[in-house]
């Protein structure tokens, strides 16, 4: 009977281990596509001119995030003296993240932090729509969204008997970081598509760039033994366009946002949303944007990324554990022999 305890001891270990290992091998790693993500409020103070704003964002073997922007302009008239059509362009950072590198803008390696009361009308407006957003916030998305909050709350004390639910707070806007970037830009006339800070000889920007370090827009999965953090996800940040003192919009007639992402050696695109177009050098992701009265908003946009050999990897482990399923058998076959010879002899 020893040795059948010692067979079914060692079946049982090694079987409970193979469960609790080969799952989440078999499951692959966590990853997060809908994590929180930063949040880019931008405003143009400028002429009376029907504009929309012109995102584009490029992403290198670097990991940092690089947004170009400028205003094009409907029906300008640049005449021989080229008086140009300036306004101030802000744009302002805001992320959950308190020790994150800082963004820089033009010229400024690193830009300024504000307290949300020094923001401007516009740019505290847009903070509050998305933090008590019913589609869910982008600073603070699902359980510590006030849409989250609210989807889970039942008839409060206040309430009517049959009435719904008051509505939960969400977060406090001085909860989060504010970084802020300001400069005069020129609109452009359509066709223009700038791939940098674009400045010409009489020092007038027609086209701003910021950098976003890798820290605010890429996370990866778990770090295990068997996955080695096989699949990184490009969380890109949502952009707003506003007018400074947070009106209906006016002049504003747009927002396009498009973002490259160039290739990265060891990865392949694992899945993207919206979908990406495959291109010479990489893949081309388009957000879409919304009209929502009072600003424009880009869509959330995630493309996960695979490690190429992370496929080999998990194939390797699975055949492993493959045998060790064999070796349980093994030994629960060699403990019913023990067993049946046992009963043959007695």
């Amino acid at each position: 009977m020893q040795r059948i305890a010692v067979y079914l001891v060692l079946a049982l270990a090694l079987a409970s281990w193979l469960f609790v290992n080969g799952r989440e091998v078999w499951e692959g790693p966590w990853l997060a596509d809908g994590a929180e993500r930063a949040l880019v409020v931008t405003t143009f103070d400028g002429p009376s001119h029907p504009h929309e704003l012109h995102v584009r964002g490029r992403v290198t073997d670097g990991w940092d995030l690089e947004l170009v922007f400028w205003v094009e302009g409907s029906g300008l008239d640049y005449d021989e003296n080229w008086q140009y059509f300036e306004g101030e362009l802000a744009v302002v950072f805001a992320t959950s993240e308190q020790g994150a590198p800082p963004v820089s803008c033009g010229e400024v390696p690193r830009i300024e932090r504000a307290a949300f009361r020094e923001l401007s009308e516009g740019v505290k407006k847009a903070i509050r729509v998305d933090l008590n957003s019913a589609r869910g916030s982008v600073l603070a998305p699902l359980e510590d969204s006030a849409a989250s909050a609210t989807a889970s709350l039942g008839p409060t004390a206040s309430s009517a008997p049959g009435s719904p639910p008051e509505p939960a707070p969400g977060p406090e806007p001085d909860s989060f970081v504010y970084q802020t970037y300001t400069h005069p830009i020129a609109m452009v006339e359509p066709g223009e598509l700038p791939r940098g800070r674009w400045l010409t000889d009489s020092e007038t920007v027609w086209a701003e760039s910021c950098t976003i370090p890798g820290e605010y827009v890429w996370t990866r999965s778990k770090s295990n033994l068997y996955e080695q953090a096989s699949q990184q996800s490009l969380i890109l940040p949502q952009v707003n366009f506003v007018t400074p003192d947070g009106d209906e919009l006016d002049t504003q007639t747009g927002l396009v946002m498009v973002v490259d992402v160039d290739y990265q050696p060891d990865l392949q695109l694992d899945y993207a949303n919206p979908d990406a177009e495959r291109r010479a050098t990489g893949w081309r992701i388009a957000p879409t944007t919304t009209d929502q009265g009072a600003l424009y908003y880009s869509g959330g946009a995630t493309l996960v990324m695979r490690d190429r050999d992370a496929g080999d990897r998990r194939a390797l482990v699975l055949i492993a554990f493959g045998a060790g399923a064999g070796a349980v058998g093994t030994l629960l076959t060699l403990a019913l022999g023990e067993f049946l010879g046992r009963r043959h002899k007695d």
